[in-house]
């Protein structure tokens, strides 16, 4: 089984999200809320599920609080990713997501970036309707890649690839293997 917690501000991570789920389809579906508690059953573990998804977008470079929060709250999991949506900067945000896991006892497995449109309402309309269809287009064949390394477990250790994590930037488009039946 697969989970996929997930915060969206203004739908373009809840959108990323359902589209790895369609791709994952005995995933779990959970909206990251002030109020969410992970709940197992007392038999359950994080670490008896198959992979744990962090979906949210960038807030001035970083996870929104809540995110934050949540992450906080983690009991430990043996598969973790993140993907974050941003509309321009995404800034060391994964490195973020990382740090915070590791206080408790958690390491991102793999991160990835997904950019998509800018929701900041100071700045002008920075793409043109074209350039944002083109852009889903194109998140939507990440989001099929994404679920495709869940299911084999990729993680970036096994590309020797810690620097990229470091930095903060992990881009699917250039860094992921490319399935060879497409």
């Amino acid at each position: 089984m697969h989970r996929i917690y997930y915060f969206s501000g203004t739908g373009n991570s809840l959108w990323v999200a359902d589209k790895i789920r369609e791709n994952l389809p005995d995933a779990e579906f959970i909206p990251i809320t002030k109020d969410l508690q992970i709940e197992l059953p007392e038999s359950e573990t994080l670490q008896n599920i198959e992979s744990v998804g962090l979906v949210f977008p960038v807030y001035m470079s970083k996870p929104p609080r809540l995110v934050l929060d949540f992450i906080r709250k983690m009991p430990k999991a043996k598969y973790i990713y993140a993907v974050a949506t941003c509309g321009m900067m995404p800034g060391k945000v994964l490195k973020t997501v990382n740090n915070q896991l590791r206080k408790t006892e958690n390491e991102l497995s793999a991160g990835y970036i997904i950019p998509l449109v800018t929701n900041f309402i100071f700045l002008p309309k920075t793409k043109s309707d074209k350039a944002i269809e083109k852009a889903f287009q194109k998140a939507e064949l990440k989001t099929q890649s994404i679920a495709e390394n869940v299911k084999n477990h990729f993680s970036i250790r096994q590309r020797n690839a810690e620097s990229l994590f470091r930095s903060g930037f992990f881009d699917l488009q250039s860094d992921l293997p490319q399935n060879s039946g497409s």
